[in-house]
């Protein structure tokens, strides 16, 4: 359901609504919501073709960008209907040597309402991915796109089609966003840029509202002088294609390869590159989307130093990639090397490192972990479900195999045979080791 809401009252009706709704579907089975996000899936995919439209119209994305977009938000949607029992069913442990007559058994709680800001950057497939964890587990989503992004996200919510306000989409300028921020949501997700995470963070915290910051942007290229030049240069030409979001991709380029890779990448700028995953250039076309076909004006001579689609750093040591991604621990790392790319990348803190493929070519079950600053993304990955529940343990008396009357511990340590033969147990058990 969309809302234009620009003022306070119309985020507080929305956030009653979800409040609700939220109290309604926490009481329901996991199967029961896996249920209804198979149900929106199929809906989804039989309205790729208009979703990915209004994507290319409102984000700046080719329409074949647009297509992958809409497709990982339905292959993720699908990962979490298969893995939502497993990853939010209960489990059963024992207590421990002290209490071995005592189980605790831990299930996951919805934590209510949740809010949902997205980023140019992160059109659908970021805030989809937040939006299905937070639905499987049981709470509310309040939406909130990002500056003309507001169709596409509003037709795909519209499609969700329950019986209660799970999901709704609340548009407006950044008034909007202070609103919702502020307003008595149970968690707050952000996508987007370090410094309106922080703004809204700092809005959240009047309110004790926790929050999980996903900081967004384009990829960070590695060139290590034994890389396959025109495939590096082919995934910074696909990056270079978003510019339209409003981000630019950097690369660092040794400089023993940085002229050869400067040619190669001028001959990726002027024609279509590959997309992740193995898919070609013509996906839309494919899947039944005709391609518009690009102006002449569109297609560019190379990398000259007023290019705004892309930044290179042609002479950069490995030095300078460690020093500036160490302030930017939520980075996704593209490592081209064919001999030590995996080298490379272990040495690299970041949020996401791929070698020899591109940066974001994120499957269902990969987390992606945001190293050093707070929260993780709820992208994907068993995590990325649990971001929006909360851990509930319920601890019994269980029944074991040799009866022990009372409380074993109190029973060794009643009598001075006990605790000598307890404190010679444990000895053994710890300081031997």
């Amino acid at each position: 359901m969309s809302v234009d809401a620009r003022d306070h009252v119309g985020v507080a009706e929305a956030v009653s609504n979800a409040h609700v709704a939220a109290e309604r579907w926490a009481t329901t089975s996991v199967a029961e919501r896996t249920r209804l996000l198979r149900a929106w899936r199929g809906r989804l995919w039989r309205a790729a073709h208009d979703l990915a439209g209004m994507l290319q119209q409102e984000s700046g994305l080719s329409i074949d960008e647009a297509m992958l977009e809409v497709l990982q938000s339905i292959e993720h949607l699908k990962w979490v209907e298969a893995n939502a029992a497993r990853v939010l069913g209960a489990t059963t442990e024992g207590a421990g040597l002290l209490s071995p007559e005592l189980a605790t058994r831990t299930s996951h709680a919805a934590e209510g309402v949740v809010a949902v800001f997205t980023s140019a950057y992160a059109p659908l497939y970021g805030p989809s991915s937040a939006v299905v964890n937070a639905l499987a587990a049981g709470n509310a989503v309040i939406l909130k796109p990002a500056s003309g992004n507001a169709s596409a996200l509003g037709a795909y919510a519209d499609l969700l089609l329950a019986d209660v306000p799970l999901l709704q989409v609340v548009a407006g300028d950044e008034t909007t966003t202070d609103a919702l921020a502020a307003a008595p949501v149970d968690r707050v997700c952000v996508f987007g840029s370090a410094a309106a995470a922080a703004r809204i963070s700092t809005v959240s915290a009047g309110a004790l509202v926790p929050v999980t910051v996903v900081p967004v942007g384009p990829p960070v290229t590695v060139v290590a002088p034994d890389a396959d030049l025109r495939a590096a240069a082919a995934s910074v030409a696909r990056a270079a294609g978003r510019a339209g979001t409003g981000a630019v991709p950097e690369v660092y380029v040794a400089p023993d390869v940085s002229a050869d890779f400067d040619v190669e990448l001028r001959e990726a700028l002027a024609q279509a590159g590959p997309t992740p995953l193995g898919l070609g250039s013509g996906l839309a076309r494919a899947l039944g989307v005709r391609r518009p076909r690009p102006a002449a004006n569109e297609l560019v001579a190379g990398i000259a130093d007023d290019d705004p689609r892309v930044r290179v750093h042609g002479q950069a040591e490995f030095g300078d990639v460690l020093e500036r991604l160490r302030d930017r621990p939520y980075a996704q790392v593209a490592v081209f090397s064919r001999g030590k790319g995996a080298q490379i990348g272990e040495a690299l803190r970041a949020a996401q490192v791929s070698v020899n493929v591109v940066a974001g070519s994120v499957a269902g079950a990969l987390p992606r972990q945001v190293i050093g600053a707070r929260g993780y993304g709820p992208l994907s990955g068993d995590q990325g479900l649990r971001t929006f529940g909360r851990a509930v343990s319920l601890t019994t008396r269980r029944r074991l195999a040799i009866p022990v009357p009372g409380n074993p511990a109190d029973l060794l340590l009643a009598t001075p045979a006990g605790r000598i033969a307890a404190r010679l147990a444990f000895h053994l058990r710890h300081s031997l080791t």
